[in-house]
């Protein structure tokens, strides 16, 4: 139940991508043709409104006209937040408040609340479906064009900045990182069986903004057959790319569960299950 609890606040508080791997600004290559084809056929059941013969075409918004209003001169004094992501021209915060409206209907937001995303001019018929969907949400500001680099005219989407960040970019989860190669250089030993019900957590919830911060992190069960020797100290990025597979590998039970709500009698089960495990 903790888990989940804490991946939905920290999921919900970043941009979702179609991957939650790679929530947030954290994805920088396409999907390979196979994982594309794998992740529009889960789409195919008959509580989505959705068309296979007609993938990008069928969202909410396609191809509307929302990327008309001249933003140029409002957003002139952007920096740059991400580059990350193929459907996009990168993604900027400002140095000076937002202004919309006018008169009496004009409405100021805070500059450090507010980020904008330029558009690839091909993927701007599809970028209107994200026009649609975060005004829909209650998280568009508003969506226009602007003159950038080289006198290149390209849609802008302003919306709002959500608190939080990436899950694999939260300390936590670099700790684990850290401590298992930590472990591998030190120890001599590798622990391969970091699942969810063995990551510990301490967290604090904000009574004020409901927001969960994870103060304290760590892993447990040193039973076989999750310890074994290491034959030889790998490089750091060979060590990463290996942690970031396995983690992926064995928290994938966590992605199917986000969507359904927990059993109780199961919860009691893993809970129990989580006790008699837990060897320090």
């Amino acid at each position: 139940m903790i888990f989940r609890d804490i991946l939905l606040q920290l999921v919900i508080g970043t941009c979702f991508l179609p991957r939650l791997w790679n929530s947030g600004f954290h994805q920088n290559e396409p999907l390979s043709p196979k994982d594309d084809e794998k992740w529009f056929k889960q789409l195919e059941v008959f509580w989505i409104d959705y068309s296979p013969t007609r993938r990008w075409e069928w969202c909410k918004g396609y191809g509307q006209p929302v990327f008309g209003k001249d933003l140029t001169s409002k957003l002139i004094e952007r920096v740059s937040f991400s580059e990350k992501g193929s459907n996009n021209k990168g993604i900027f915060t400002l140095q000076t408040d937002y202004t919309v409206g006018s008169g009496e209907n004009v409405r100021t937001y805070p500059k450090q609340t507010v980020i904008a995303k330029l558009i690839n001019h091909r993927l701007e018929a599809r970028a209107a479906c994200e026009v649609w969907a975060l005004n829909h949400f209650g998280l568009l500001i508003e969506a226009g064009r602007i003159t950038a680099e080289a006198q290149d005219t390209v849609g802008v989407i302003v919306m709002h900045k959500q608190p939080g960040k990436p899950l694999h970019d939260v300390e936590e989860w670099n700790t684990a990182l850290d401590l298992i190669y930590r472990w591998i250089q030190e120890k001599g030993v590798v622990h391969a069986d970091f699942d969810p019900d063995n990551v510990l957590v301490d967290i604090a919830r904000n009574k004020e903004t409901n927001a969960i911060r994870l103060e304290h992190f760590a892993i447990v069960d040193f039973g076989s057959p999750g310890v074994w020797l290491r034959r030889k100290v790998p490089s750091e990025q060979t060590f990463t790319t290996w942690f970031n597979a396995r983690w992926d590998f064995l928290w994938e039970e966590v992605i199917e569960k986000l969507g359904h709500a927990p059993d109780p009698k199961q919860e009691q089960k893993t809970q129990r299950r989580r006790l008699r495990k837990i060897d320090y």
